[in-house]
């Protein structure tokens, strides 16, 4: 994993960088991990996301779009990374992505059920070609 050479169909070469997605259990208690424990089985809980690209994690909350340090999420409680595959966009070309995706999804707002980290997550890996 991390950074594979390619020439793509214009003959320049590429630099492919790994797209994983974080996962936290919600809050740092450890009444949620416990809880978490019992519900995952069954294919829930309480859970946050974010998307880590070119070193840096990124993921959505009530005040919007933000960035930390992967697997460094302060209010919440790491617990587990998912490979979702690479992307070819450098980091430039993530930093423009992400301008874009801050304006809908901070427009759109946002909603604990149906628009939230997990969506969030879902939309930028897509958005990145690996999800």
């Amino acid at each position: 994993m991390g950074n594979d050479h390619s020439v793509n169909g214009r003959g320049k070469q590429s630099i492919n960088t790994d797209v994983r997605v974080h996962i936290y259990h919600v809050g740092t208690t450890g009444g949620v991990q416990t809880l978490n424990s019992i519900l995952r089985r069954l294919g829930t809980g309480l859970f946050h996301c974010g998307v880590e690209v070119h070193n840096r994690e990124w993921s959505f909350c009530e005040d919007g779009v933000y960035d930390c340090p992967p697997k460094k999420c302060g209010i919440h409680t790491y617990c587990d990374t998912l490979y979702m595959g690479q992307t070819t966009l450098n980091a430039l070309e993530v930093e423009k992505l992400l301008l874009l995706l801050k304006q809908i999804w901070v427009n759109a707002g946002y909603d604990l059920l149906t628009r939230n980290c997990c969506h969030w997550a879902s939309s930028f890996c897509e958005s990145l070609g690996a999800g």
